[in-house]
Formats: C-alpha cells, structure tokens, sequence
C-alpha cells in the first residue's frame, strides 16, 4: 500500500522514524517473515490500494 494513502486519510508522516514497532503488555509470541517496506512496491499489481483503508 503506498504511504501517500495513510498521508490522504490524514496521517502526519513527518516524525515516522520507525516503520514496524511492535509492543504488549504481556509476554506474548509471534513471528514475521518478509517484512519489506520497498520504494515504489505501492505500484505493484498485489499492492493493496487506499480503498482498502476504508
């Protein structure tokens, strides 16, 4: 999904220094695996698009 669409539904990008923070408040467990953030991957034909914002 491009990051322009989180900017149109009013999201202020400016002080994201950190694209993937997870945090609980308990002891949990997860994995994730290809966790991309890729320039231009937002035109890619499986990107989801702003309409999936809804």
């Amino acid at each position: 999904m491009p990051l322009s669409c989180f900017a149109g539904h009013g999201a202020d990008l400016s002080d994201v220094d950190v694209p993937l923070s997870i945090s609980a408040d308990a002891p949990f467990a997860a994995a994730f695996t290809k966790v991309q953030i890729v320039a231009g991957a937002g035109k890619d034909a499986d990107a989801l698009t702003c309409d999936a914002l809804r």
